[in-house]
C-alpha cells in the first residue's frame, strides 16, 4: 500500500514541468530510504509496546502496573491476596465492613453520614487496623467530633515478604482507598471535608489516593503524613524508585518528620520537605527520650525485622498527632512551631522566637498535629518538645556566656544545666554558639560588648507545660562547664545567663558568679549555681 502510494506521487511529480526525471528519481530513492527508517521505528515501538504490555501486571478495577522503576523491579500483589479491608467507626455504631466495586452496597448499609467530617487513618509496615495506637486515635476523634473514621486494613500487604514487597504494594492500596473514596463522594460527601491520615507506608499511600483522585478533577481537602517512610521513596543521586507524598496530593499536605536521615541507609523516615507545612520537632532526627540505632535500620526495612528501639523516633510522629488530638480533658497544650533556616541554626537556638503567638497571620508561628490547618504558617517549622508523654510542653532556650583565661587553642567545651522553676526542673544541653547573631540577640540588653575570651552557649529544652508563668519570678540554674582539657577554675565566670520562654518572658543574670570545682587548682569539671530574676538585668 505505501508502495503504491509513492508510485502515485512520482506520477504526479513527473507531469510538472519543473520537475525532471532524474529529479523524480532522487526524490524517490529519499523517499524510500525515509519509508524504511519509518517502518522500522514503527516495528521497534510495537514490539516494545508489546515487551512493556508482558512486564505489566494488570488487574480489575485498579488498573495496571509496571515493574520498570529504579531499584524496585516489583509489582504489586494481587488485590486477592492483599485482602484490603475498609472499617468504618462512628458514635452509632463500630468495626462495619466497607467495600469497593459492590455497587456501595455495604456503603449504603452502613452508618456513614455524607454530611459528617470523614478521616481515614491508613497504618504503615507491619501495622494494622487492630494496633491499639490506631484505636486510640479513633476514639479520641469521636470524643472530639461527630464525625466518619475510617481504618484502611491492608495489613497482609504490609506484613509482607520484605519493606520492598510491602512498598510496591503502596499504589494498588492507594488506588484502592481512591476508589472507595469515589463512592463516598457519590453519595455526597464533600472532598473539602476528607481528611487522610497515614503513618510511615501509609502516607504514601495517602498520597497515591490524592493523586488518583487528582487525575479526575477532584482534590481533598487535607493529607496527614507522619514520619513518611523513606527507603525506595528518597531521591539521592538516582530517582526515587516509587513516587512520594508531596504537595500536590491534596489542598493541604502538612507532615511531621521525627526519624528522618540524609543518608538512605540510616533512617525510617524521609528528611526533606514534601508537603506545604513541613514539621521538625527537635530537628526532625534524633527524639528526646530514643536510643538511636544506626546497624539495625537497613535490616529492619528491607528484610522486615523491626524491634521497638529502632522504630522508636519513627514512631514518634504517630504519638505526637495522637497527643496533638485535643480531647477532654486535655491540658490546653499546643504543640507551637517556628521557622528557622536550617536543622543547624535550630539545635543551636538561633532562630527561638522571643514569641510565638498560633494566632498571629504572618506566619511566623505554626501548630504541629491535628489542628495545624487552623494555622497559616507554611515551609519548614521547627520545635522542641519533651523526651516522655504528655511530649508538649514549655519550649525554653538557654544562653550562658562565660569568660575564661585565653590559651593559644581554645578546647572544645559544653555546659549542661538544670534549670529548676518552681517544683519543677529542666535539663539543658548547651553546646558553643556559632552564630554571628547570638551577641545581636542576647547581649543587646548588655552595657558592654563581650571580650575576646568570651564564650556563648546556647541550648533548647521543654518543661513540663504551664510551669514557666510570668508568676515565678526568682528561679535558680546549675550550669556544668566541662572541657576536652582541664581550666584554671577561679578564672573561669559566668557573665550572663538568660532563659527564655516564646511567651515573651525570661529570667536572667548579670555579674561575676566564678565556677567551683573539688580540686585545688585545674580541673575539666566545673560547676556553679546561679540565681536568676524574672526581665532583663
Amino acid at each position: 500500500m505505501y508502495t503504491l502510494h509513492l508510485i502515485a506521487i512520482i506520477s504526479c511529480l513527473l507531469d510538472l514541468e519543473y520537475v525532471s526525471i532524474t529529479q523524480a528519481q532522487n526524490i524517490q530513492e529519499e523517499a524510500l530510504a525515509n519509508m524504511g527508517k519509518m517502518m522500522s521505528a514503527i516495528i521497534r515501538n510495537r514490539l516494545g509496546r508489546r515487551v512493556q504490555r508482558k512486564k505489566e501486571i494488570c488487574y480489575d478495577l485498579v488498573g495496571c502496573f509496571s515493574p520498570d522503576r529504579p531499584f524496585l523491579k516489583l509489582t504489586p500483589q494481587s488485590p486477592t491476596v492483599l485482602d484490603t479491608h475498609f472499617y468504618l467507626y462512628t458514635r452509632n455504631s463500630s468495626d462495619e465492613v466497607l467495600e469497593y466495586g459492590d455497587d456501595k452496597s455495604t456503603l449504603l448499609a452502613s452508618n456513614f453520614r455524607p454530611d459528617k467530617m470523614t478521616r481515614i487513618l491508613v497504618h504503615g509496615f507491619k501495622g494494622s487496623s487492630k494496633d491499639r495506637s490506631a484505636q486510640y486515635i479513633v476514639s479520641n476523634l469521636l470524643k472530639l467530633e461527630d464525625s466518619n473514621v475510617i481504618l484502611l486494613d491492608w495489613s497482609k500487604g504490609a506484613q509482607g515478604q520484605s519493606y520492598r514487597v510491602s512498598a510496591a504494594n503502596t499504589e494498588l492500596v492507594g488506588r484502592q482507598l481512591a476508589l472507595l473514596l469515589l463512592d463516598l463522594l457519590s453519595l455526597g460527601a464533600n472532598p473539602s471535608a476528607i481528611h487522610l491520615i497515614g503513618f510511615s507506608l501509609g502516607a504514601h499511600i495517602a498520597g497515591f489516593a490524592g493523586r488518583t483522585l487528582l487525575a479526575r478533577g477532584i482534590r481533598l481537602a487535607r493529607i496527614t503524613g507522619l514520619d513518611p517512610a523513606s527507603p525506595l521513596f528518597r531521591e539521592h543521586l538516582v530517582a526515587a524508585s516509587i513516587p512520594a507524598l508531596n504537595d500536590q496530593d491534596a489542598a493541604l499536605v502538612d507532615v511531621i518528620h521525627t526519624a528522618g536521615s540524609i543518608l538512605w541507609t540510616e533512617g525510617f523516615g524521609l528528611l526533606k520537605n514534601l508537603g506545604h507545612v513541613d514539621f521538625f520537632p527537635n530537628g526532625g532526627q534524633d527524639q528526646p527520650g530514643c536510643t538511636h540505632i544506626f546497624a539495625s535500620v537497613i535490616v529492619s526495612h528491607l528484610e522486615g525485622t523491626v524491634n521497638s528501639s529502632a522504630v522508636c523516633n519513627h514512631l514518634r510522629g504517630f504519638q505526637l498527632f495522637l497527643e496533638s488530638i485535643p480531647t477532654p480533658p486535655h491540658n490546653g497544650c499546643q504543640f507551637r512551631a517556628f521557622p528557622c533556616a536550617s536543622r543547624e541554626h535550630f539545635r543551636s537556638g538561633a532562630c527561638f522566637p522571643m514569641r510565638c503567638d498560633v494566632n498571629n497571620t504572618d506566619g511566623s508561628c505554626g501548630i504541629m498535629g491535628f489542628s495545624s490547618d487552623t494555622g497559616v504558617a507554611r515551609g519548614p517549622l521547627y520545635l522542641v518538645t519533651r523526651d516522655s508523654p504528655p511530649f508538649c510542653g514549655d519550649q525554653l532556650q538557654a544562653s550562658v556566656i562565660i569568660t575564661r583565661p585565653p590559651t593559644p587553642q581554645r578546647p572544645r567545651s559544653f555546659i549542661h544545666a538544670v534549670f529548676k522553676h518552681g517544683e519543677e526542673s529542666t535539663i539543658f544541653k548547651m553546646a558553643e554558639s556559632v552564630h554571628e547573631n547570638f551577641y545581636a540577640r542576647h547581649l543587646a540588653f548588655r552595657s558592654r560588648e563581650p571580650q575576646g575570651n568570651s564564650i556563648a552557649f546556647r541550648g533548647l529544652s521543654a518543661a513540663r507545660y504551664n510551669t514557666t508563668s510570668a508568676q515565678i519570678t526568682t528561679t535558680e540554674i546549675t550550669l556544668e562547664y566541662r572541657s576536652a582539657k582541664p581550666i584554671i577554675k577561679d578564672e573561669t565566670v559566668v557573665e550572663y545567663v538568660r532563659v527564655s520562654t516564646m511567651d515573651g518572658h525570661s529570667w536572667t543574670y548579670c555579674g561575676k558568679s566564678v565556677f567551683k570545682s573539688e580540686n585545688e587548682d585545674m580541673a575539666d569539671l566545673l560547676t556553679t549555681t546561679i540565681q536568676l530574676t524574672l526581665g532583663l538585668c
